[in-house]
């Protein structure tokens, strides 16, 4: 499901892609436990993957830890 978000993202299909990485950090470890991990509020990850949020911020967000 990973991969497939990011391949989805990569060729530009930012709303699948964000649908896809939301279902997976739920399916997986959680909002909470990622943000745990990434220092980052869970606010600002459910920003991120909402409908009007921008999923490629999740990759800045990743690549500064």
């Amino acid at each position: 499901m990973f991969r497939e978000a990011i391949e989805a993202m990569l060729s530009d299909d930012l709303e699948t892609g964000r649908v896809l990485l939301l279902d997976y950090v739920n399916a997986t470890a959680g909002l909470e436990a990622l943000e745990e991990d990434i220092q980052k509020d869970p606010k600002s990850l459910m920003r991120i993957l909402s409908t009007k949020g921008n999923p490629r911020t999740m990759f800045v967000t990743l690549s500064s830890k």
